[in-house]
C-alpha cells in the first residue's frame, strides 16, 4: 500500500491531475475500490487532486496550444468526469480578447480569396466548429472578414 500510496503521490506531483485520471492509474495497478477511494480521499486531502485547478489548467493549455474552443474544451472536461461547476470555472479563464483574436487569426489563416466566397466561408466555419468554436461568435466575427 505504502509503495502505491508513494507512486500516485508522484504521479500527480508531476502534473495536474483529475480524479478520473488518478482511477484509471489505480485501477491498472490492480488497487481496489475501498483502497481506491482512501487514496483519493488523501490526495484531495492534500491538495494533490483539485479539479477546479486541473479545469483552468486543461482549458487555458488545450485553448493556447491546441487553439481549441470552449465547446470541445468543455466536451473533454465532461469525457473526464469534472463536474459542471469546474467545467464552467476553468472555461469562464480564457480571456474574452484572447478567444475572439484566435478566431480572427483561424480565419486570416484559411481564408482564400477565390470566386467560391460563400463556399470559402463555409469551410471555414465548419473548420471552427470543429475545433469547439461557438457558431454565433464565429458567424459574428467570419462577418467582419468577408
Amino acid at each position: 500500500m505504502d509503495d502505491i500510496l508513494k507512486y500516485i503521490f508522484n504521479f500527480c506531483a508531476t502534473q495536474e491531475r483529475c480524479k478520473s485520471d488518478v482511477i484509471k492509474k489505480l485501477t491498472k495497478k490492480g488497487v481496489n475500490k475501498d483502497q481506491m477511494q482512501k487514496i483519493i480521499n488523501q490526495l484531495i486531502d492534500n491538495d494533490f487532486i483539485n479539479e477546479k485547478r486541473y479545469s483552468e489548467i486543461f482549458s487555458r493549455g488545450k485553448f493556447r496550444i491546441n487553439k481549441w474552443g470552449k465547446i470541445k474544451i468543455s466536451h473533454h472536461l465532461k469525457m473526464k468526469n469534472v463536474s459542471e461547476n469546474d467545467i464552467k470555472f476553468g472555461v469562464d479563464k480564457i480571456d474574452s480578447t484572447d478567444y475572439e483574436n484566435c478566431i480572427n487569426e483561424i480565419i486570416s489563416k484559411r481564408k482564400i480569396t477565390t470566386d467560391k466566397e460563400y463556399e470559402n466561408k463555409m469551410k471555414i466555419i465548419q473548420y471552427l466548429q470543429q475545433k469547439g468554436f461557438e457558431y454565433d461568435l464565429i458567424w459574428k466575427i467570419i462577418n467582419k472578414h468577408y
